[in-house]
């Protein structure tokens, strides 16, 4: 069989540009069972993601373009040079995705963060993964370039939203994803965490958070899995929330998530013995991470 037909059979069929990286091992027998997500750390086309492939030691079998486009650089049936562990680089498929936000967040846009779901669904369903777990550690198999090297990437809002694009892949392969008994405790506020919330509430586990997106954004930040910048997502988890709260809280409960509601939830965890270290009414890393601590206590 020729090499440009099993490339064919291997590999994804959402590629729009190929530019074969010398960069990689074989894979000796061992299987697919994981996926790890990277950041381009710069707002890079696909092909220009292909020339860095090219000209520096480094790989990944997938790059995604802030347009949406993806290009391929490494065979699935190799492994890329990306996740500086060879043991995970031969049972990883691995992505790059372009950051629209250089800095600060190395935020990603909705179009792209998008087709790395699409794409993610189907490395798992080509390669039998039935469920996609991502646990903030390697015991996933969502996994991320921090996890073995000390690194930043794939940078605070793509990293926030590991969980989502684990619960969003496995719904499409037919499964769902369970809130856990125990979060981990990162200061990442996400869908996992949120999940977790509404158990504890006795609500749907739907991962939603709810509320206005130019409201809540600036006091929950990675809390917040209102998953694109489109308004109005309900508010029923938010409105629980200042139920909780509410002997802190001297406004209504009206289900939009502002400061006066994080200072009532950041006076309610100190009250339970769980330290915020400063009740400012901001949703920071500190707060999230007294939240997370208080949950796995119930």
């Amino acid at each position: 069989m020729k090499t440009e037909e099993v490339r064919k059979m291997s590999n994804s069929s959402l590629v729009n540009y190929i530019a074969w990286s010398p960069n990689t091992d074989p894979r000796d027998g061992t299987k697919i069972t994981d996926i790890t997500v990277h950041h381009m750390a710069g707002n890079l086309s696909v092909e220009t993601c292909g020339s860095v492939f090219r000209s520096r030691p480094a790989s990944a079998h997938y790059g995604i373009g802030s347009d949406g486009r993806v290009g391929q650089y490494v065979d699935e049936a190799r492994a890329a040079w990306a996740n500086g562990n060879l043991a995970s680089n031969k049972r990883s498929v691995t992505i790059e995705v372009a950051n629209n936000e250089i800095g600060g967040n190395w935020h990603v846009s909705d179009t792209a963060l998008n087709k790395c779901i699409d794409l993610v669904t189907d490395i798992c369903k080509r390669n039998g993964i039935k469920k996609l777990v991502y646990t903030g550690t390697t015991s996933g198999n969502l996994t991320a370039h921090f996890m073995f090297q000390a690194t930043a990437c794939p940078g605070p809002y793509l990293k926030s939203k590991l969980p989502f694009i684990a619960s969003e892949v496995t719904k499409r392969l037919g499964g769902d994803t369970p809130a856990p008994s125990k979060l981990v405790v990162d200061g990442l506020f996400g869908e996992l965490s949120t999940m977790k919330l509404q158990k504890v509430l006795g609500m749907t586990q739907d991962g939603w958070v709810g509320g206005q997106t130019n409201t809540v954004k600036p006091y929950l930040m990675n809390w917040t899995t209102i998953r694109y910048n489109d308004g109005y997502k309900g508010s029923t988890t938010i409105k629980k929330l200042q139920n909780l709260v509410k002997s802190y809280n001297p406004g209504t409960i009206d289900g939009l998530c502002g400061k006066q509601t994080v200072t009532a939830l950041q006076k309610f965890l100190n009250a339970k013995g769980f330290d915020v270290k400063g009740v400012d009414g901001y949703f920071g890393s500190n707060t999230a991470k007294a939240f997370q601590r208080y949950l796995n206590a119930l």
